[in-house]
């Protein structure tokens, strides 16, 4: 795992993170979102995954995501997402 962009944004108290990984296949959201939270040291609800990205025919992954420093400060940045409900 190496680190490729790494600033604090004391406004909206979280870090914005840019992570390079290397694997055999797509790590996916819940695997990306451990790694991030163990390497800062912070709880999963606290990490928002914004993408992961690839390259065809490559092993290397680049994951971006906000680490906030409370749940409190991600449930108050973070958009919240609306379900709908299909009427029959």
């Amino acid at each position: 795992m190496k680190m490729k962009h790494d600033v604090r944004n004391d406004l909206l108290k979280r870090r914005e993170v840019v992570m390079e990984i290397e694997s055999d296949k797509n790590p996916g959201i819940a695997h990306s979102t451990k790694l991030i939270a163990d390497h800062f040291k912070a709880g999963e609800d606290h990490v928002a995954l914004k993408s992961i990205q690839s390259s065809f025919g490559r092993k290397t992954f680049l994951i971006n995501a906000f680490v906030y420093d409370s749940l409190k400060e991600k449930q108050r940045v973070e958009q919240k997402v609306k379900v709908k409900v299909a009427k029959v």
